[in-house]
Parts: structure tokens; C-alpha cells; sequence
């Protein structure tokens, strides 16, 4: 009996171990951060429960419209953050008033959306909300930034009080900053999702959706929803609390990850429909656009704009408050698998012929392409003024954003680099063949230094701040940032100098790519009266009249041959203002 239990005890103890040293795989010790010049900010870990369950997607939101306040406690080698959404000492968040907190959930949100933008009356007459109420989370969103302070300046004189008594002569700071609200948004194979704070690592909430034994696409997260796709439903949570708002069926296998704009969550399906399911609507009655060929990767959301690529080669934006005939679309010549990206009023898009394309988002003017020679199965990086290329034999190209010219000091691409990982003010950090993290010089692309661990399995592309986010399958997610950043960068504050610093004027631009010249439409003739689509099978527009005009005039002088998919297809037929 003895032998049987000492063997179970044996075997647990392995399984125990086991799983801790899986946990730990593909993740980046202090020590080997700190050679490299990095700092582990935080470590998280996301409830695995399920056996082979393992993280499939993972998404970063900067919510520049709602601010966080944050206390930094640094003494020594250490620092501590405490955020003004933390737990209180008494296991209440700070600020709660016990008099509103059993007031309904969705208006409560609804006022704190508006409160950093809005006067109170303009709320009440937003949402017929009740004056006092209004009043009552205003207050409660000062107590809370006072309360959070008070609990850093107790922890200071404790702190200092310690330092005393350990006779060490070391100065305790306290520092207050306020940074935009961020989150990390993780699901799971099994359709647990988890919402963190991206600069602390804290657990937001945790929500499970769907059925575990469907397979979980992905998800997609704007300011004030969370959109999850498991089998062919579409799940809509609050951003902020994570409860589920409402559920819908897509009409057709969903082929990538969904994405949120302010009023629809944007769903790829197989198909080659874009389906919109409008978010105060709980999702009825979706609307679709329809595709030339299907789109494989996760649509873009701007500030006005979707836009969405297929296999096809066709890159198409439309407004993203509304369901109505696209604004323009780019035809290539190769299919198109990574998702755009947009910095400075401008879309980057890559294809698989290895070209690269720069357009000006308000118009759909091409700016520039270029070619690789190599396939694109990334999504170009946008950073400042200038737009990183990846391609599938590994090397990186700088551009310049707005012209396309390769930036000074970049004339030859840098070689074993696989995926982009995050840039800070002077570096850029990527992966290299056999998944360590290195640091490049921004400058000229030198080695600057090389994390020295295993494998990163999970990472997160970061364009928008310098903090680096990785993991592993297993349910473990860290953040890095340079010894030196305490307060997160954000490369927003660059974007303003792409069209001021665009680099020198390509050469060739009078005649680009496809026959189009200088001042004539490059994105396929719109109406195009030279070319047409050859197999195109009629139906008309679903989405009305041409915006564009039949009569546009292109300066596309080849023909371009191109499949309309069934009779519902607003860009087949007579009528298709974007003849491909």
C-alpha cells in the first residue's frame, strides 16, 4: 500500500514538475534580459486549464481617449507600480462607492466612455442619464486616483522606514504619471479569453466563451469591445469588464480573426464576404461586403477606415461606420496574405511577388512601391517616418513611409531576421532564425545585442509603444522595456513628422507599376473604360449606385482580367465601379 502511494506521490510530483518546466519554456529569464539591456517588466500567467490548451492569439489596445494614473515607487534596484485600478488593502478597488456600484453595469460604463471628453450635462443629454449619477462616478474616478496616491505615499514611509532600520542609505522616490489606458488580450484554443493591463501585467478579468471542443480563430479588440470568433459564431464582450454583450452566427466559415471599429465588428470569411455585424444592433441583421477572391488575414481598422486584402491580390478600403460600396481598391499582381498597416494618414501593404506598396489613405493615391525580390508574407512595420519589411527568406528593408526611398544606412537589408517584435527610440528588436530575441540599431541596422535564451515561442508585434510583449504557448506572457524606460514610449508622438520627413522623392513614379502614369488612377480603373472584367457575371451593386461614376476616366492602358464570385457581387458586372 505504502509502495502504491509513495509511486502516485512520484508520479504527481513529476506531472507537477512537468508542467513547470512547460510553463517556463520559450520564456526570458531576469538574468538574461538584464545582459541584454532589458528589463522583465512583468510576468503573467493565463489559466491553461484544458490539456494541449495553449494561447492562439494575442492582441495590444492603446485607448488614447481614457487615461490611467499610475504612482512609481523606485528605491535601489527595485520599483513598484501601483495603478489606480488596483486592489485597495481591504480587497476593494479603490474609489468604489457602495451607492453606485449596484447601478446598472452597461450605463455606468456608458458615462465613464464619455466622462474624459464630455462636460456632465452633455452626458445626461447623451444618455438621459440622471444628474446625480453623472456627479457620483466623476467623484468616484477622483476618490480613486486619491485614494491609489494615499496608498503610495503609506507605502513610501514604510519603504523609507526600512531603509532605516536595514541601515542602508538608499533614497525611496515616488513619481506620479498618467498614461493612456492599455490592455493585453489573450484567448485561449478552448475560448477562455483574459484582458491584463499592459503596463502592470494585472488581471483585468477572465470570461469563456463559445464551445471548447470548436476551434478558436482568433480575436480582435477596439477601446470598447472585445470580439472573439470560436467555430462560426462571433462573440462581442465590454472591453472593460469583459462580460458577454451579445452572440451571433456568421453566414459562412470564418478565415481569419475578426477586427472592431468603434461600430462594427469585421469578420473574414472563406467565402470572400467582409461580414459587418453592427455592435448597438447586438448583431442583427449583419451586412457583407463581397470580395474578389477571400480574404486570409485579420482586416485593418483606422480611424475611418477598413480595409482588408485576399488571395486575389486586391487590397480594398472602405469607411468603417458604414456598410456601402468601398472607397477605392489596389489590384496587385500576387495574392496578398498579411493584414495592412497604417501610420501618418497612410495604408503599407505587402504582396507574395514581393512587392511592397505606400498608399495616402484619404484618396487611395499610390505614393510609392517597392520591390523586394523576395515573397511578403508579413505585414510591413510601421514606425515613425519610416516602414520595416520582412521578407520569407529573412532579410529586413528600410523605407522611408511616404516616398518608399530605402532609408540612409540601409541600402542592403539585414539579414536572419524572422519576425518584428517591438522598436524602442533608437532600436528595433526582432527575431532571428532560431527565435532569439536580438536588438538592432535603428540607425543602420547593426546587432546591438542578442537576448541569450531559448526559443521565444509567442510573440506580440508592438508598433505602437517600446514595450516588448512575448510568451509561449503554455499560458505564460511577459513584458520587456529597456533598463532606461520607466515611463512607456509611444511612437504616436513620431507619426507627425512622416509627411514632413518623407526622404527624398522616388525616382520612376511617372510611370509605376501596371501601366498607370503620374497623375492617373493606380488602383485598378474604377469604371475603367480600357479594361474590364472578362468572366464577370453580372448582378449589379448591392451597395447602390456608383460613387465613383461610370464615366471615370483611368490611365490604366492594360487590361486586367478578374473574377467576379456569384451574382450578388458588388464588383462584378456592367455596373462594377471597380473594374479589376
Amino acid at each position: 500500500m505504502n509502495r502504491i502511494s509513495n509511486s502516485l506521490v512520484a508520479i504527481l510530483a513529476l506531472s507537477i514538475l512537468a508542467q513547470l518546466a512547460s510553463a517556463q519554456e520559450g520564456m526570458i529569464s531576469t538574468v538574461d534580459a538584464a545582459r541584454a539591456g532589458l528589463k522583465v517588466e512583468w510576468t503573467s500567467q493565463v489559466d491553461i486549464s484544458a490539456r494541449g490548451g495553449k494561447i492562439v492569439d494575442i492582441q495590444l489596445n492603446v485607448n488614447e481617449n481614457r487615461a490611467t494614473t499610475f504612482f512609481a515607487l523606485e528605491y535601489g534596484n527595485h520599483r513598484e507600480l501601483i495603478s489606480e485600478f488596483d486592489i485597495g488593502p481591504f480587497g476593494v478597488p479603490y474609489g468604489t462607492d457602495l451607492s453606485i456600484s449596484e447601478m446598472d453595469r452597461r450605463e455606468r460604463e456608458s458615462v465613464e466612455r464619455l466622462l474624459p471628453t464630455m462636460k456632465d450635462s452633455e452626458i445626461q443629454e447623451e444618455l438621459g442619464t440622471d444628474e446625480e449619477i453623472v456627479a457620483k462616478i466623476r467623484a468616484e474616478i477622483v476618490r480613486r486616483v486619491d485614494e491609489a496616491q494615499e496608498a503610495a505615499e503609506n507605502r513610501k514611509e514604510r519603504l523609507v522606514t526600512l531603509m532605516k532600520l536595514q541601515n542602508r542609505d538608499v533614497e525611496v522616490k515616488l513619481e506620479k504619471f498618467t498614461l493612456p489606458a492599455s490592455s493585453v488580450y489573450v484567448v485561449t484554443n478552448t475560448g477562455f479569453v483574459q484582458g491584463m493591463d499592459a503596463n502592470t501585467g494585472m488581471t483585468r478579468w477572465s470570461n469563456s466563451v463559445g464551445n471548447r471542443n470548436y476551434p478558436t480563430i482568433g480575436l480582435g479588440a477596439s477601446n470598447n469591445h472585445v470580439a472573439i470568433v470560436n467555430g462560426s459564431s462571433l462573440y462581442c464582450l465590454d472591453a472593460m469588464t469583459g462580460r458577454q454583450l451579445w452572440s451571433r452566427k456568421c453566414r459562412g466559415s470564418v478565415g481569419a480573426s475578426p477586427m472592431v471599429s468603434d461600430k462594427f465588428v469585421f469578420v473574414p470569411l472563406v467565402n470572400g464576404r467582409l461580414e459587418a455585424f453592427e455592435i448597438e444592433a447586438s448583431g442583427i441583421g449583419a451586412k457583407s461586403y463581397v470580395s474578389i477572391g477571400y480574404p486570409q488575414s485579420r482586416p485593418l481598422v483606422t480611424e475611418t477606415s477598413v480595409c482588408w486584402s485576399t488571395d486575389r491580390g486586391y487590397f480594398t478600403v472602405a469607411a468603417n461606420d458604414q456598410v456601402a460600396s468601398p472607397h477605392y481598391r489596389l489590384k496587385t499582381d500576387s495574392p496578398i496574405v498579411s493584414s495592412g498597416t497604417a501610420s501618418g494618414g497612410n495604408l503599407f501593404v505587402g504582396a507574395t511577388d514581393g512587392f511592397a506598396y505606400g498608399i495616402k489613405e484619404s484618396n487611395g493615391s499610390m505614393l510609392w512601391q517597392f520591390s523586394t525580390g523576395q515573397r511578403i508574407l508579413q505585414s510591413p512595420i510601421p514606425i515613425g517616418q519610416y516602414v520595416y519589411l520582412i521578407t520569407d527568406e529573412h532579410q529586413m528593408f528600410k523605407l522611408y513611409g511616404q516616398s518608399g526611398i530605402a532609408a540612409p544606412g540601409w541600402s542592403v537589408p539585414i539579414e536572419n531576421v524572422t519576425k518584428f517584435v517591438g522598436a524602442s527610440k533608437n532600436k528595433i528588436y526582432v527575431q532571428n532564425k532560431i527565435g532569439q530575441i536580438v536588438a538592432l540599431d535603428q540607425s543602420n541596422g547593426a546587432r546591438v545585442s542578442t537576448v541569450a535564451s531559448q526559443s521565444t515561442e509567442l510573440v506580440l508585434p508592438n508598433y505602437q509603444s517600446d514595450r516588448l510583449y512575448v510568451g509561449n504557448g503554455s499560458g505564460s506572457v511577459q513584458c520587456l522595456r529597456e533598463l532606461a524606460s520607466n515611463v512607456p514610449y509611444y511612437h504616436a508622438d513620431e507619426e507627425t513628422t512622416v509627411a514632413e520627413a518623407g526622404g527624398p522623392k522616388p525616382a520612376g513614379m511617372d510611370e509605376v507599376k501596371g501601366g498607370e502614369q503620374q497623375g492617373g488612377d493606380p488602383f485598378a480603373a474604377f469604371g475603367d473604360e480600357g479594361g474590364g472584367d472578362k468572366k464577370g457575371d453580372g448582378g449589379g451593386d448591392p451597395f447602390g449606385n456608383d460613387p465613383f461614376g461610370n464615366d471615370a476616366k483611368s490611365g490604366d492602358k492594360n487590361e486586367e482580367k478578374s473574377e467576379g464570385k456569384g451574382s450578388g457581387d458588388p464588383f462584378g458586372g456592367s455596373n462594377d465601379p471597380f473594374k479589376g
